[in-house]
């Protein structure tokens, strides 16, 4: 009997169990913990992400806007491709008035995920805003707009567009914007206020009247625009007794307020009552002694009353 067949077949078997063994009990378990750490290290990294998104929603919550923008820069470092990072880092730059750098970032998002709806309408929204404090009404309108063509139920932007309408001086489309807002949100008080403000600028004081008298009602405890407002209207009517009631009730919700004792000052002037003018352009200058123009009031009041 030939012996070698059977010596190579167990020589060739003890090969494949050894290779077996190797696989089993070194190259398997290598491949595991490689896996393993790797898997690990995405994880802490998704963890590291999460919290430090979580603590810059915290911290933008908190005004501490400074340490939002740390925390959402680390998001960023962490994963670039996060555009509710730099929507977020955006608002807080917004909110310390650095509007270059907000900007950048809303661009930045918008173009990292513009099929994420709910993101893409409220950046267009904020950069919107952003325009506008800037003064460049026309992108800020151009934003609105867009953010109304995504979210066509956005109160907010109508109001917000109406604005920047206002500011170019365009007071029917202000007008058409602020009236869409308050269909939409018949409860919102700025935007009465808003078109209050724009119909006065049209000469329309009743209408005007009118927005502030329903801003009030909607929102008694911060009308302090709406009363001084409407006590402008009035004054323009020549009607000085309900202005200097609105003037007042501006006053009492905000005693700090220098431009509402000016009005009153000048109601007052128109009144022929010189003492409670000068005591009002007093308290004015008091709350704002740089006020060239309550100053130069007061003046002419006196010389005025020298004069007599």
């Amino acid at each position: 009997m030939n012996k070698k067949p059977l010596i190579l077949r167990i020589l060739k078997i003890s090969l494949l169990i050894i290779v077996l063994i190797i696989v089993l009990f070194i190259i398997l378990p290598i491949f595991i913990i490689v896996n393993y750490n790797r898997d690990n290290e995405y994880s802490a990294i998704d963890i590291a992400r999460g919290d430090a998104y979580n603590r810059g929603d915290a911290y933008l919550k908190k005004g501490d806007y400074d340490r939002a923008i740390s925390e959402y820069t680390l998001v960023i470092r962490l994963d670039s491709n996060s555009a509710r990072a730099y929507r977020y880092r955006g608002d807080a730059y917004a909110k310390k008035g650095d509007y270059d750098k907000a900007i950048s970032d809303y661009d930045e998002a918008i173009q990292l995920d513009p099929k994420d709806a709910w993101v893409y309408v409220w950046v267009y929204h904020n950069r919107g805003e952003a325009y506008a404090e800037k003064g460049d009404y026309d992108k800020a309108i151009s934003d609105y707009t867009e953010a109304i063509r995504l979210y066509p139920k956005d109160a907010v932007a109508y109001n917000n567009r109406g604005e920047a309408y206002a500011e170019k001086g365009d007071y029917d489309k202000a007008i058409s914007d602020y009236t869409q807002a308050i269909r939409l949100n018949p409860k919102d008080a700025w935007a009465y206020n808003n078109r209050g403000e724009a119909y006065a600028e049209k000469g329309d004081h009743d209408k005007a009247i009118s927005d502030y008298t329903q801003a009030i009602r909607l929102d008694p405890k911060n009308a302090k625009w709406a009363y001084n407002y409407r006590g402008n209207a009035y004054a323009e009517k020549g009607d000085y007794n309900k202005a200097i009631s609105d003037y007042t009730q501006a006053i009492w919700l905000d005693p700090k307020a220098a431009g509402v004792y000016n009005n009153r000052g000048e109601a007052y002037a128109e009144k022929g009552d010189h003492d409670k003018a000068i005591a009002d352009y007093e308290s004015a200058l008091r709350i704002d002694p740089n006020n060239s123009d309550v100053r130069e009031a007061l003046e002419n009041l006196k010389r005025k009353e020298q004069e007599q």
